[in-house]
């Protein structure tokens, strides 16, 4: 006998003015991209319910075509649950929906650090542009790969679950976009072959959730607990994982 319980969760906004229906569609769509950060999976809503202050009116709901993929769920997976930031959730809510440097790469920022099940160049690229994006808005416009490579390091060391890059390791990693990007040849210049591909992948990854949770005001102390309390593969250290085994 398999035994499923299946488990809901609703969010409600409440308005005290009127709000149009591409912003209440809006509202919603950040929403599911914070539990998409939460989860570390694309998260999307089944309903979508409209209510009127007027009691008496009976709801609307909207209905979107879109696709439903059901998967099992495994909250050890999980970057975090409520419990895990419930002292912080209301400052964290509060930036993801007010702050304006967030909003243009948010969705960029969350689709890079969303299990996808693959490395390849253009899950690279992804990692790679979403954490050089976030040190352009947040820290400094123009500023170098390797520039960026290297405050990243300094900014989240201590963090537990962070991997080490060397200077090799920064290096190749700037050429490799370079390439990617461009779609040129990098001549003499050392590239990630397919194994140190999935390792940067890996890596890089770990660094953009640090982004995430800095973009939303958590120091590294936080951030660590935060990281260290999650049992979800693709935050452990490299070592304990079979990721660089892997062909």
């Amino acid at each position: 006998m398999k035994l499923c319980v299946d488990q809901q969760v609703s969010v409600f906004f409440n308005h005290v003015e009127q709000i149009s229906l591409q912003d209440a569609r809006r509202e919603l769509a950040h929403f599911e991209q914070f539990m998409s950060f939460a989860t570390l999976k694309h998260v999307t809503h089944t309903h979508f319910w409209l209510y009127d202050k007027d009691e008496a009116r009976r709801p609307i709901e909207i209905f979107e075509p879109q696709e439903i993929v059901e998967t099992e769920v495994r909250y050890w997976t999980y970057l975090f649950d409520y419990e895990t930031i419930q002292e912080d959730f209301a400052s964290i809510i509060k930036i993801w929906y007010s702050d304006s440097k967030l909003f243009p790469i948010r969705n960029y920022l969350i689709d890079s650090v969303c299990a996808h099940g693959y490395y390849t160049s253009i899950r690279f690229l992804l990692v790679a542009n979403a954490s050089n994006g976030y040190y352009e808005r947040y820290v400094k416009k123009k500023i170098s790969e390797l520039e960026y490579l290297e405050k990243m390091a300094d900014d989240f060391n201590g963090i537990d679950k962070i991997d080490s890059l060397d200077d090799d390791d920064r290096k190749i990693i700037c050429n490799t976009r370079h390439l990617y990007s461009h779609l040129k040849l990098a001549g003499e210049r050392a590239t990630a072959d397919d194994d140190e591909m999935r390792k940067y992948i890996f890596i890089l990854r770990k660094y953009v959730i640090c982004c995430v949770f800095r973009a939303l005001g958590l120091d590294n102390t936080r951030i660590n607990e935060i990281l260290n309390k999650s049992q979800n593969y693709y935050i452990q250290k490299i070592e304990d994982t079979n990721i660089l085994s892997r062909k």
